[in-house]
């Protein structure tokens, strides 16, 4: 999952939950270790103790990030890898000794070890890991005098335990991750096919016209010598169909027809659920000049584009009618904008744009939701 982008606002919680939960358990044994380091008597392995404990558990949080950074690349996820396996070995000669007699102080970190392993590997792998931490501690115990017993006991069973209080968070954030990039996939594949129907659209209204005045302005220029009237009727022919062709085509842009409005409408419904956001419509019949519908489909293309990128908005609630000779149009979602998105340039240029049509913009945002809405006059020429 290393071509993801970052995450969006609710997988930013989530992942700091995550975090937070695997940083907390890991703690709490690493922590232990240090039991025996305060014990030992001797300086010396006082301070291997100390370091090789230190090293170790800074190495885990780097690969706790890593293993919830999907994004990152792959050779950033096997740099923190290998730090973690290069730590767990050097702490063997520096922590083994310490406290032997009183306390199984290699033991507890090597269970540290075995229960960040369901993050970096999978569970085949995990197993080797728990055979080679288990084997290294029973050996620890043997050649320093330790209680074997205690030793394969914390190691395994701490171990075992702490692996799967680990896996499970970071299995709720791998569906987490999984269920965001479907959305994302999703959201894109929307817009995509609005975008091809438009192509279509477009390619409907110029392609047959294109080719016709291709073909009269060809007869035109071979018959301008010939036959001057024909070749100026050809002509004339040709300025009246692409005059009506641009008319056309201007249209289309413009969505100046109620009909197409409820496209435009309809299309921002699709993408929306698309991107698993609940979008509920509450239009009323109007008529609108050309460039008002423009102005206004502005505004639902920025809306839909806050919606998907600046917020989690779960749902959205777009209100269109007409009172008098002013329409108004109004896009509520449950969630506030990005403080960057709220005051961004989207929404300067889209005030421009309506303010050339004779209308306003007001925006509102709370804790709890976000609302932008535009009044403008329906006739405006």
């Amino acid at each position: 999952m290393s071509d993801l982008v970052g995450p969006s606002p609710a997988l930013s919680r989530a992942r700091l939950l995550t975090v937070v939960w695997l940083v907390s358990a890991v703690l709490s044994v690493v922590l232990l270790p240090l039991v025996g380091v305060a014990r030992e008597p001797s300086v010396l392995f006082r301070t291997t103790g100390l370091a090789g404990v230190g090293l170790l558990f800074s190495t885990q949080l780097l690969v706790m990030w890593s293993a919830v950074t999907p994004w990152a690349s792959v050779s950033t996820h096997h740099r923190a890898q290998t730090l973690f396996v290069l730590a767990a070995i050097l702490s063997v000669p520096s922590v083994a000794p310490v406290a032997v007699e009183e306390w199984a102080t290699w033991a507890w970190l090597g269970a540290s070890v075995l229960g960040t392993a369901p993050l970096l590997w999978r569970w085949p792998t995990v197993a080797m890991v728990a055979v080679a931490t288990t084997s290294t501690s029973l050996a620890v115990a043997l050649v320093f005098d330790g209680d074997v017993l205690t030793y394969g006991a914390v190691t395994l069973g701490i171990g075992a335990g702490l692996a799967t209080i680990n896996w499970a968070p970071f299995w709720m954030w791998e569906l987490l991750v999984r269920a965001d990039a479907t959305r994302q996939a999703g959201a894109r594949a929307a817009a995509a096919l609005e975008r091809n129907r438009f192509g279509r659209d477009v390619h409907d209204v110029l392609g047959h016209a294109l080719t016709v005045i291709a073909l009269k302005a060809e007869l035109a220029a071979r018959t301008a010598a010939s036959d001057p009237v024909s070749s100026a009727r050809e002509s004339e022919e040709v300025r009246a169909l692409a005059e009506t062709t641009l008319g056309r085509l201007r249209s289309s842009l413009a969505l100046g027809r109620e009909v197409d409005l409820r496209a435009e409408l309809a299309a921002m419904e699709r993408v929306l659920a698309a991107a698993a956001v609940r979008c509920d419509l509450a239009v009323q019949p109007i008529e609108v000049s050309p460039q008002v519908a423009g102005a206004l489909s502005m505004l639902l293309k920025e809306a839909t584009t806050n919606v998907l990128r600046h917020s989690d908005a779960q749902w959205c609630r777009v209100e269109l009618g007409q009172e008098a000779d002013r329409v108004q149009l109004s896009v509520t979602n449950d969630r506030p904008l990005t403080t960057r998105a709220a005051t961004g340039s989207g929404l300067v240029g889209l005030r421009a744009r309506l303010g050339a049509v004779g209308g306003d913009l007001s925006v509102h945002h709370d804790d709890g939701s976000f609302r932008i809405s535009a009044t403008v006059p329906a006739g405006h020429g």
